[in-house]
């Protein structure tokens, strides 16, 4: 009852690495994949899990099918970090970005940056 899954441990792992340094979300990192469960009844989440609707995230929290999405209270971002930027890839999963970073065909690019043809592009080379 008291063992870590593998993907339990590796969230921890990625919010350490967050806190740690906030260069870890530098342009060309990749989404962050948050992978939820169905929830049976609206909330009626494992002990482990949080309902989405709990989120601070208002792409997550405001969807309106967050009270069916049980989410790993160990997920990164989407329980601290209000200016994320989220989307749901399929019922109850969702790929986000921290703060100051935006979505690019998969990565998070630095805001600064714009998107082209899928990739994070420096503003300065854009033109």
């Amino acid at each position: 009852a008291g063992l870590f899954r593998v993907s339990d441990f590796l969230q921890l792992f990625c919010v350490a690495l967050v806190l740690h340094s906030q260069q870890a979300w530098a342009a060309d990192a990749p989404v962050m994949q948050i992978n939820c469960t169905v929830a049976a009844t609206p909330c009626a989440c494992d002990s482990a899990d949080r309902c989405a609707n709990a989120s601070v995230v208002k792409g997550i929290k405001n969807r309106g099918d967050a009270d069916d999405c049980c989410c790993p209270s160990g997920a990164p971002l989407i329980w601290s970090d209000s200016k994320a930027k989220c989307m749901e890839v399929k019922k109850c999963h969702f790929a986000c970005c921290a703060s100051g970073t935006k979505m690019c065909n998969g990565l998070c690019c630095d805001e600064s940056e714009t998107c082209m043809q899928g990739k994070c592009i420096a503003e300065a080379s854009a033109s």
